[in-house]
């Protein structure tokens, strides 16, 4: 393929999904049959990562160094966990063994004088590659469990602590909340921007069924932090039958247009509606977005424009029928 026809066929990709967003539907339908998917799919879907993936890992990693060059032991194991789960694009997400090993080097470097950054890679590094035996002497020869249960320093180590903990089977996420749910709140009081905390509280009173504590979390996480993850996790745990669901349900579908989960349970909302090929509409743009995980599964890009058609085209078709005019109410 030329590279002035791969230009071409991503730029009425991208103008498919500008149309979706405006509310455009037949424009939308006339761009994608230009984008002929048939014989371009991968190209299409994969230069949808170009626009909406968030992530930079280069500008990431070098944020990361710079901040621990100054002495800050903060963002030593985050710089690990980057290396270890480098992302190229979204289906090529693996260790980065050229910056993994440069950066292990550079961290135990600095370990030798900063007393907090020993202790951040000594669980981030070594004590991954101990067995569960040497591991579980480990943390608690540590202090981390025990006697004492101290969380580490770093949130990230916290976050990996936890998460052996409960991969090992050391300990249930009954009692890993029962021993540091009061360190962890306070964190998170003290540092709420903080996601790895979050994300913990998150995972633990989500396991635990704690829902109102889970609802609190879930509601900062949306309202003050804007991931999307927390608005789909509050939206779970609302009954449908609940007076509050429809109107939590727009709010998301407000602040989250890329989000698959809202823009489908918005579009289930308003699925009686004679404004539904407009739900539709942002329900398919969602999945632009979202095209990471549909590029193997049993839907892409060009089934979700299908039914868009389908429904525009019964749309239409039920308007004639009726002699009634688009703005009727």
């Amino acid at each position: 393929m030329s590279k002035e026809l791969q230009s071409s066929i991503k730029l009425w990709g991208y103008v498919t999904h500008c149309r979706l967003v405006i509310g455009d539907h037949l424009g939308a339908i006339e761009s994608w049959q230009k984008v002929d998917f048939r014989n371009h799919h991968t190209a299409i879907e994969k230069s949808m990562y170009e626009i909406f993936s968030s992530n930079d890992p280069d500008s990431e990693r070098e944020k990361l160094i710079k901040s621990i060059s100054t002495g800050s032991a903060v963002g030593a194991c985050e710089l690990i966990k980057l290396d270890k789960n480098w992302e190229r694009d979204w289906w090529n997400v693996k260790e980065n063994e050229e910056y993994l090993t440069h950066d292990i080097v550079f961290l135990k470097i600095l370990a030798k004088t900063n007393t907090k950054i020993n202790l951040a890679i000594g669980l981030c590094v070594d004590a991954l590659a101990l067995n569960d035996t040497e591991f579980r002497k480990y943390i608690v020869a540590s202090d981390y469990w025990g006697n004492k249960f101290l969380l580490p320093d770093d949130s990230t180590a916290t976050y990996i602590l936890i998460s052996q903990l409960v991969r090992r089977e050391i300990a249930t996420p009954t009692e890993i909340l029962a021993h540091y749910e009061d360190q962890l709140v306070k964190r998170h009081t003290v540092d709420p921007k903080n996601q790895r905390t979050l994300d913990v509280l998150a995972f633990l009173y989500s396991q635990n069924k704690v829902s109102d504590k889970l609802k609190g979390i879930d509601t900062y996480g949306w309202k003050n932090l804007k991931l999307q993850k927390y608005a789909e996790s509050y939206i779970h745990g609302i009954p449908k039958t609940d007076p509050e669901y429809q109107q939590v349900v727009e709010a998301a579908a407000f602040d989250f247009p890329n989000s698959v989960t809202i823009q489908g349970a918005n579009l289930a909302l308003h699925i009686q509606s004679k404004n539904n090929p407009v739900f539709l509409m942002k329900y398919v743009a969602a999945q632009f977005s979202d095209v990471k995980n549909n590029w193997l599964g049993p839907y892409r890009l060009s089934d979700f424009m299908a039914s868009l058609e389908f429904e525009v085209d019964a749309s239409n078709n039920s308007i004639k029928a009726t002699g009634a005019d688009e703005s009727t109410p």
